[in-house]
């Protein structure tokens, strides 16, 4: 089939922890007066399935830009430039889809709202070890064997 890579070789315990620091990140965003906050009137479940809704596509989406990104602009690695601007972006539209759903939150400043999610979730997993740091690079890195094979495929 495929291979799924990770920093520590555990593709199951990464996803998990990482889903966890979203929902955790999320509910710290509606709690924090940054764009996001909790509706009056809300129920606890209405919060919860919020955080659970926002955090899950917020990671499944960072997930699905960086691998595409990664595979069309053919690199080894996207760099954290392209990877956080895309997680930045999938947390932004996992507020905007937990309003519309469940309308427990209101987003007077959706794309701020987006990047603390995001930084919070990012900064956690950086200072947990969960996000590695070593080998890292802020630009993309091309991956030059796939790149000389579709140049040779293309003539």
């Amino acid at each position: 089939m495929f291979k799924i890579k990770t920093p520590h070789r555990r593709p199951l315990r990464h996803l998990l922890n990482m889903y966890g620091l979203f929902v955790v990140a999320a509910l710290a965003t509606m709690f924090l007066p940054v764009g996001a906050t909790i509706a009056g009137g809300a129920s606890g479940m209405a919060v919860a399935f919020s955080a659970l809704t926002a955090g899950a596509i917020g990671l499944l989406a960072g997930i699905v830009v960086t691998a595409v990104t990664r595979r069309v602009l053919l690199l080894t690695q996207t760099g954290r430039l392209i990877q956080y601007t895309g997680f930045w972006l999938a947390s932004w539209l996992g507020l905007k889809a937990a309003a519309y759903f469940f309308a427990a939150i209101t987003l007077s400043a959706p794309a701020f709202a987006g990047f603390v999610l995001f930084a919070i979730a990012f900064g956690a997993a950086t200072a947990l070890g969960e996000v590695p740091t070593r080998g890292r690079t802020w630009l993309p890195v091309a991956d030059k064997k796939a790149r000389a094979k579709n140049d040779k495929d293309a003539k």
